[in-house]
Parts: structure tokens; C-alpha cells; sequence
């Protein structure tokens, strides 16, 4: 097991430490994905890759994140298995990146999803910090996660928490520190039932819709 509780790292960066950085690029993909973009442009700049370069991995980190949310495999673009086989041939994602059309694909997806995301209002009765409601809708599912990076990009000194109807009836929320002050993302989340993550980013599966107002306020305790 190799567990990194830090804000300031995730699962790419993580693994490519551990195989002496064999594939750099991959973890600069995953760094993007999960919303590290400062850790992504250290590594960037010490390859001396270019904008454009930059501006490609950084497209497939958020791609590939975006396509991982989802409460069933059918909410997904790509079956994980399936997208995995495509890019293993790959050490080096810029060439995946133009032999493919998944690309192109999760790239459409990934704008009309956006773009109904993206008209939701905050509900929070905060003055900085924000609360998505999306509906029960493989669409809202999918963007959960990059829509909840988005936001906290776009407020660095907001927490954020996005909280999406399962069709069970549950609610998956996903939460963001502000990026200012990342901390208490996962310990917020882990007092409710399913829920788990990391200080700058968590989430909770499954929350019952008893503890939802239960949530809110914890939430907007915590920040």
C-alpha cells in the first residue's frame, strides 16, 4: 500500500514517483484530471514540453476524469476496460491523442454536458461558499466531477459541493475545498454513510435523503 494523504498529490503522481517516472506524461494527464494543476505544470516545465503540448494532456486528463463518473457503467462514454485497451499501446499520450477518435468523442460529451451543467444556479444560502442541485440524469452523473473542478477554479477562495438525485434516490455529492485552503473535504464527507476522499477532494456515494439539510449544514460548518 503507498497512502499520501496530501492535498498537494493524487493516485498519477503517486504511481509515477513509484516507477521511477517512466511515463511522465501520463502523470501529467492524471494531474490535470484531478484538479492539480500546479503539480501538472511542474512536470510540464521539467520536460520542457510547449503550450500546446500542455494544453493536449491537459484535455485528456480532464476527458478521461470526466468519463470515470457515472452511478452504472452505462452512464459512461467508454467502458474503463474499453478505454484502457485503447491507450495502452501508448508510453506517450500525444501520440494516443491523435490516432484516436475517443478523443473527439468524450470531447462532445463532455460540451453538452457542460453546457446543461453549466446553467444550474447555486442554492446556498453562503455568500462565497456554493451548492449545485443537478437532476437524476446519466448526464448530470458524467459531469459531476470536472463540473465540481470547474466551479472550484473559478471561486478559489469557495468551498463547492455538487450534489446529484441517483435513481435509487440517494444523492452522490461531490465536494471541493477551496483551492486556496485545501483541507476537510474527506473529513467532512467521511461523517456521512459511503463517503470518503481526500482533504481538497471528496465525495459521499450514497447519501440518504434524511441527512441531505443534515449535510448542508455540516458543509457550510466545515467552511
Amino acid at each position: 500500500h503507498h497512502i499520501e494523504p496530501s492535498a498537494k498529490t493524487c493516485s498519477s503522481l503517486i504511481a509515477n514517483t513509484l516507477i521511477g517516472q517512466k511515463y511522465p506524461m501520463w502523470a501529467i494527464c492524471g494531474a490535470f484530471g484531478d484538479n492539480l494543476d500546479e503539480q501538472a505544470e511542474q512536470l510540464v516545465r521539467s520536460l520542457g514540453l510547449t503550450d500546446s503540448q500542455q494544453e493536449k494532456l491537459k484535455e485528456i486528463g480532464e476527458l478521461f476524469n470526466y468519463n470515470g463518473y457515472g452511478s452504472k457503467i452505462e452512464d459512461l462514454h467508454f467502458h474503463p476496460a474499453e478505454l484502457y485497451k485503447a491507450i495502452k499501446p501508448y508510453s506517450n499520450p500525444l501520440q494516443f491523442y491523435g490516432s484516436t477518435e475517443i478523443i473527439d468523442q468524450l470531447r462532445k460529451g463532455y460540451v453538452d454536458d457542460m453546457a446543461q451543467a453549466m446553467v444550474q444556479e447555486n442554492c446556498s444560502s453562503h455568500s462565497l461558499h456554493r451548492i449545485y442541485m443537478l437532476p437524476a440524469a446519466s448526464w448530470a452523473r458524467r459531469v459531476v466531477g470536472v463540473f465540481s473542478n470547474r466551479k472550484a477554479r473559478e471561486r478559489k477562495d469557495a468551498a463547492h459541493a455538487v450534489i446529484v438525485k441517483n435513481d435509487d434516490g440517494s444523492m452522490q455529492v461531490s465536494v471541493r475545498a477551496p483551492l486556496l485552503a485545501k483541507k476537510n473535504a474527506d473529513t467532512l464527507c467521511r461523517k456521512f454513510p459511503t463517503g470518503g476522499g481526500r482533504a481538497a477532494a471528496a465525495g459521499i456515494n450514497k447519501l440518504p435523503p434524511a441527512m441531505l439539510e443534515e449535510f448542508i449544514d455540516a458543509f457550510h460548518n466545515t467552511y
